[in-house]
Formats: structure tokens, sequence, C-alpha cells
């Protein structure tokens, strides 16, 4: 399972690299964020989270996931940085009509129909 939240902020406050890692104490928490900042002014970051991870944060409510991202930002980037403006936690394995997403090619593809 995999799932990537979206968190929008009133500016934007981190590095300018378009992906930034971080290590935490717990295997997988937070660990790979996104930059979208294309248009610019869209101040949004997007962390992946994946297998266990992913399945622990989508039975939890927008305001856990959204407290648990904040402590996690603020160790990277300090006490001062804002608070969202808007967070999209998708729920895709809850989804009856789609139980779950992934991104791999179909079994039986190969390179020339990639």
């Amino acid at each position: 399972s995999e799932m990537t939240i979206s968190v929008k902020f009133p500016f934007k406050f981190w590095d300018d690299e378009y992906y930034i890692l971080f290590i935490g104490e717990s295997r997988g928490r937070y660990t790979v964020w996104e930059s979208i900042d294309e248009p610019e002014g869209t101040n949004i970051l997007q962390v992946t989270l994946a297998d266990e991870e992913a399945r622990r944060v989508e039975a939890q409510s927008d305001e856990a996931t959204q407290a648990e991202i904040m402590d996690v930002l603020r160790i990277m980037y300090g006490d001062s940085i804002p608070d969202p403006v808007d967070i999209l936690v998708p729920r895709w394995g809850q989804d009856p009509f789609f139980r779950g997403s992934y991104a791999n090619w179909g079994v039986g593809i190969n390179s020339e129909e990639q």
C-alpha cells in the first residue's frame, strides 16, 4: 500500500530541493517529501508513505495525521513554521471501488508498451 499526502501552507519555508528526506526514530514515518511549487506560489509539500505506515495513517483522522506531520516538520525546520491551510489524505484503501492503489505496470506489459 502507498499513500501521498498533500499539505498546503500559506508560504514556502522549506528547502529549494525537489526531494527532501527525513530520517527519524521510526522507519518509514514521513521520510520522503516533495516540494510542489509549480506554478510558483503553490506552497504544497507532499509526503509519501508505504506499507504498514500508509495503512496506519489511512485509518486515523486528518487532524491526527496533520499533527504528526507538523511534529516532523518542526523537527526539520523549527517551531516557527506556519500551520497548514489545507491537507489532503487520500484513503484509496477504504474506497470500495479501489481498495488501494499502486503505480506498477500490469502483468505482461513490456518495455515497448510503457
